[in-house]
């Protein structure tokens, strides 16, 4: 019963980032749609996208120690910034992991 008290517990510390990294999603749409019907599909994938940023950032706010407030910032801006960032930030990932074992020159 521990495992899922810490999992909840754990859950409801990333709510106020996912919540904020979701309404940056969301500002991000309304701009860049608004002379386009609604699309449900593609609001739903930036929001889901957003989440899951609003999860890392969490996570990574965490382990370097950073303020709530730095949370909410940073949570804001990935959310409005959206799936592009975590394209760009995964393709530079991809490229140092290659480095590091010797498949790609810097």
């Amino acid at each position: 019963m521990k495992m899922v008290d810490d999992f909840v517990t754990a859950a409801l510390a990333m709510l106020p980032t996912i919540v904020i990294t979701m309404i940056g999603n969301t500002v991000r749409y309304t701009r860049y749609h608004r002379q386009e019907p609604f699309s449900p599909g593609e609001f739903a994938c930036g929001m889901f996208a957003a989440a899951f940023m609003g999860v890392m950032i969490h996570a990574f706010c965490y382990v370097i120690g950073a303020s709530g407030w730095l949370q909410m910032a940073v949570g804001g801006m990935c959310g409005y910034a959206g799936a592009s960032l975590l394209d760009t930030v995964a393709a530079l990932m991809v490229k140092q992991i290659k480095v590091f074992f010797g498949g790609e020159k810097k």
